[in-house]
Parts: C-alpha cells; structure tokens; sequence
C-alpha cells in the first residue's frame, strides 16, 4: 500500500508532523484498520529532550491503545512524587503528586521527547505505517469530498519531486508554524511572554539537595529563577533559567559558567557540586497562543498540538494536550471512516478539545505570571498568601495537583457527553456521583466479592472500544432486572459491533445466563456482590454509563432512561431497527428507585438542618 503512495494514490487520512501528536494519530488509527499516510520534513525522530514532562492523563489515554506502549514509557521514564518551590534559601511550596487513589499514575513521569517519539514511531511500525521522512507538505486543496495534499521531498529538487496524493481527512500536527494551519487561513491568536528562558541537559555529580532523583526543586527571586530536574540517566539534570527582562543578542548557546553561576546565587550549596559540559542546550521565548478553529471550513481537515495551541512550559501542559487531543480525534474520526458513527460526531473534536486547551492555557498563564511577576506586591501574595495555602491546606493542594495533571478537566457538553438524571433532587444526584457525563472516568480499585482481590476500574472496563454499562447490582427483583437484561440484550442487536456492553450484577454469571437464556457474545456480565462498583462512583440507583474508548464518560443517566438513552445512541451511532428497543420500554420502569432519591436528599436536608440548630444554640 505505501509504495503506492509514490505514485500518487488515495488514503483514508494524511498526518502531517510525525511528532508525538502525529505519531499518537497513526497508532489510533492504524489499530482500527485506517490507511493513513505520515509526511515529516524531518530526516528522522527527534535526538533532543525537549517536551519531557509526561502526566497521568496522557498516560491513561494512552493505555486505550495497549499496555504495551505505556509500559515502555514508564520503563523509560523518572518518576518525580514532589515539587519544591524555594524562595530566599526557604521552601515555600510543596506540591505532593501522590496524593490521589483513582489513578495508578500518580506522578509526573519524566522522560526526554527524543524518547517519546522514539516509543511511538516504533508502535506505528509494529502497526504497518509507514512514515515518509524528508518530506515537504506544499499545498493542501480541500473540496466538498476529499482533500488533495502535494509534496515533495526535502532533499531533492522540489520541482521535479512534487508529488500529489488524495485523502479523505486531513490532520495538522506540523508544529508551532504549522503549513496546514497556514493552508487553511486559520488565524492563530495570541502573544509572547516578555520572558526569556535557557535550558540545557548537563551532568552533576555529588549534587547533595534532599531526594533529588524522585523531586524537582525550583528556585525564584524578583528577575530570574532556576530549575533542577532529575532525567532518566543517572546524574543527568534539565536545568531552565528565566529571566524576566527580554533580551536581544544572540544567546543561543549559553556557556556552563552562566548556568553555574544562577544556580550558584540561588543555592549557595552548589558551589561543591561537580558540574560538566552541557550535552544540549537552547535558548527560546515562550508563547500564550490558541488557533481560532480545529477544523477547517468544509469540515475534512483538522489542527491538532502545537499547529493549535502554544502553551508556557511552566507546568509542562503543551505536549500532553497535544497528545490527548490525538487520542481524541482519532477514535471519532475511525468511528465515521468504518462507518459506525455519523460525520456529526467529528462537530464534538473542536467543541471539546478547544475547550480543555482554554482550561490548560488558563492555568499555564496564570503559573507562569505567578512565579514571573515583577511587582513586589505581586511578589509578596505569592510568597506569603498564595504559595503557604498551597503547601499546607491538603485540599487546595491536591486540587491544583490535579488540574496540572488533567485528571479534572471536563468536556465542554456536547452530543458525546451529556448526562440524564431524573428523579429525586437532581441537584444532589448530579453534584454527588464521581461518575458525570463528560468527565474522566475515574480509576479506582475496587474488590467485587468477599475475598476477591482490588481491581481497577480500567481492568474491568477499558478495552479500548466504547462500552454501555449498565449497573444493576443494586436491582433485587428478578422482574425487573429482567427487564434491564432483555433491554441491553436488544440494543446489543441494534448496535451489533458499534460497541460493547456490560452489565454489573449481583448474581453469578452461570445463574443469570441460565435464568435469561442470552448467548450475545458482545454482552460482558460484571459479578459484583456487594455493589462495590455503585458505592465507590456513588450511583445509588440502577444507572447506565456509556465509556468512550479514551476513558470519559460519554452519557450517565440514573436511574436508565431509555428514551434519552435512544436519543444519545442514535445521535452518535447508527441504529440498525431501533423500534425493537422501544417495543420493551413499557418493561422499564424509569422511576423505580426513588426511595433512595428521597432518603438522600431527606439525610443531606436533616443534616444541613441540624448544623444550624447546633450553630444557633452555641451562640445563644
């Protein structure tokens, strides 16, 4: 197949950038059959560390595509558990990483770019893609039904070399001066921080600061700050330097002696450390900015990474967002492509990544004019208000931990994440489950009998397709978990091979197949005795979760509600007879848990109710 793409032929998807946003699109979609087609202007994968800060939900995103993948990066990686912010030889903050027990990744992985990508191109190899090197991405020409995309190669005359190839879609993962954003007259919002900054990867020997190979330390002061952080290879450190004020002379390689010498009048302790040459060093300025669109205007091509978002390192959020937007894209765009889900459902990819990338450049900007500020008063809320909370209220601390590593982030509503809840008061259901629609879903572990051992939540349900859950572990009478059981039953007959589904119950998998007689191989029966699975999410009725295949949660609905369940499949996925579903919807009672509804929202008023009385009667 990619011999012929010499010769000018057609392919379901042309990536342009082989960067880890490129390469984590290949892997989305080689694994589910797509043909695409990879162009890099580069002759090979990076050899600098560049992006090297890797978080917990681009690792879980990633474990959609396999273990495999994700186990290599870690085997790679350095896992750093805190972060030590020291201002005037004091710690002024601390930020602990290990503080969350729904996730497995519970650090910040650090691991050089050159790494990453080398990890990534070897899985799209593994896959059969082909990622064509040296090659130029001229001109993109976008009409009504498919794309034509010219290029040419790098190290030959660019003339004679033009090549021209049709695809169906179109990705943009070319970097900050991306050529497809450019094709594509995408305006490309924002400014540059009146900072300069200076990384380099050096060895250190004896260096002596507290648990270096598992923290990071950051020093700061009024006009410049210093980073230390510890890489994979032993004694090899990232050192970045900041300077508030801009500078204009060539400085693209700093000597040793400049990055001893911040480091020095920052800690004095590291005049005793054995500092040697730099094996990579580089100087840049650092950009807040955010494409106007995803997605061009007829809809076939896309922006993805840096071609759509620039991001402050100060938090490491760019290469993360970039790649999670890959994850993203590439499953809708494979769902429409084999035909299980509408076009419409690509609408979702602008909606929802923009959205999360506001979120991230929200927080990037404000860390970075936070530990950049220049205003004494600014400084001395930072240091005496701002940094004290975060290092000793947990709360806070954790929340901000979380944030960074986009284990909170929301998509924005939309068709593929949207939640129903009825019944009771919706304010206390929908404000006090952990599982809503749109939101990630956590990854808790989980024992579902008597001496069962913990599992995690992903073990149980991530396979890397969609999956319709429905818990019913909590529903007693056999008649109506009958009647569940032959709902899931029909719409695994409507939506054969569109998506798995599970069913969460009390009885063992022999006895329910045996009182149901159902042999739907696309049906999964979850045991889970003690309703440990309900308990933790806090479903307290007989719900229905849809999970996407890159772990948010498309639809919730408690209790099921099967005509907004109807209007969620049949908005994103192509019924084969939905009126076989709404033939048993008088068998489904919607309401039949409100006695739970009731209790709960009774228990939280009487409580509410008797703090006040409490609080009354102590003042009085």
């Amino acid at each position: 197949f990619f011999s012929c793409l010499l010769m000018g032929d057609t392919v379901d998807v042309v990536i342009v950038g082989a960067g880890p946003t490129g390469l984590t699109c290949a892997i989305g979609l080689l694994k589910a059959g797509i043909s695409c087609a990879i162009f890099d202007q580069r002759d090979t994968t990076t050899t600098e560390s560049r992006g090297m800060v890797v978080h917990a939900m681009t690792l879980e995103v990633l474990n959609a595509f396999g273990t495999d993948i994700v186990e290599q990066l870690v085997n790679r990686g350095r896992k750093i558990e805190q972060s030590n912010t020291i201002n005037r030889r004091k710690v002024v903050a601390i930020a602990k990483l290990r503080t969350r027990d729904d996730t497995i990744y519970d650090y910040a992985l650090i691991l050089p770019q050159s790494d990453t990508e080398d990890v990534l191109s070897k899985e799209v190899e593994r896959l059969g893609g082909t990622i064509h090197w040296n090659t130029q991405v001229d001109t993109i020409e976008e009409y009504n039904d498919h794309v034509d995309v010219q290029y040419a190669s790098t190290t030959e005359d660019s003339v004679s070399n033009r090549k021209s190839i049709q695809a169906s879609w179109v990705i943009g993962s070319d970097g900050a001066h991306s050529t497809t954003r450019h094709q594509l007259n995408i305006k490309f919002g924002g400014s540059p921080y009146p900072m300069n900054l200076w990384a380099c990867d050096l060895p250190i020997y004896d260096i002596d600061l507290p648990n270096i190979h598992s923290q990071s330390y950051g020093f700061i002061s009024r006009k410049t700050g210093a980073l230390i952080i510890p890489l994979p290879r032993e004694n090899l450190f990232r050192i970045i330097i900041g300077e508030n004020v801009p500078s204009t002379k060539n400085i693209q390689n700093q000597p040793l002696s400049f990055f001893k010498d911040v480091v020095y009048k920052h800690c004095p302790a590291s005049k005793r450390w054995n500092f040697q040459e730099p094996e990579w060093n580089n100087h840049f300025h650092i950009h807040c900015r955010l494409a106007e669109h995803y997605r061009s205007e007829n809809g076939r091509c896309f922006l993805a990474g840096d071609a759509a978002h620039l991001y402050s390192p100060f938090g490491g959020q760019g290469m993360n967002i970039g790649i999670q937007d890959a994850v993203n894209l590439s499953w809708k765009l494979a769902n429409v492509i084999q035909g299980k889900s509408p076009a419409t459902l690509l609408s979702s990819y602008e909606t929802e990544r923009k959205f999360t990338s506001k979120r991230a450049l929200f927080l990037a900007d404000i860390m970075t004019r936070i530990i950049g500020t220049q205003y004494q008063v600014l400084i001395w809320l930072r240091n005496y208000i701002i940094f004290p909370i975060v290092k000793n209220v947990s709360f806070v601390q954790k929340r901000t931990v979380a944030q960074f590593q986009g284990l909170t982030f929301y998509c924005i509503r939309n068709p593929v994440a949207t939640e129903c809840i009825t019944g009771g008061n919706k304010f206390w259901q929908q404000y006090r489950s952990l599982v809503r629609g749109g939101a990630r879903l956590p990854n808790f572990a989980v024992s579902l009998g008597e001496s069962s051992e913990p599992i995690r939540v992903y073990d149980l349900f991530t396979t890397g397709d969609s999956q319709l859950v429905f818990f019913l572990s909590d529903v007693e009478q056999p008649g109506r978990l009958l009647s569940h059981v032959k709902l899931a039953e029909t719409i695994s007959q409507c939506y054969s091979g569109r998506f798995d589904i599970v069913l969460v119950v009390s009885e063992e998998e022999e006895e329910l197949r045996r009182l149901f007689e159902f042999t739907d191989t696309h049906i999964t029966i979850i045991y889970d005795s003690k309703s440990s699975l309900q308990r933790k999410f806090r479903l307290f009725n007989p719900a229905c979760v849809f999970i996407r295949p890159d772990n948010y949660v498309g639809y919730c609905s408690m209790p099921i509600d099967l005509y907004s369940m109807l209007s969620f499949l049949e908005t994103n996925f192509i019924a084969t007879d939905p009126e076989r579903i709404s033939q048993i919807s008088t068998k489904v009672e919607p309401h039949e848990a409100k006695w739970n509804h009731r209790f709960w929202d009774a228990s939280i008023f009487g409580g509410i109710l008797l703090l006040f009385v409490l609080g009354g009667y102590s003042l009085w």
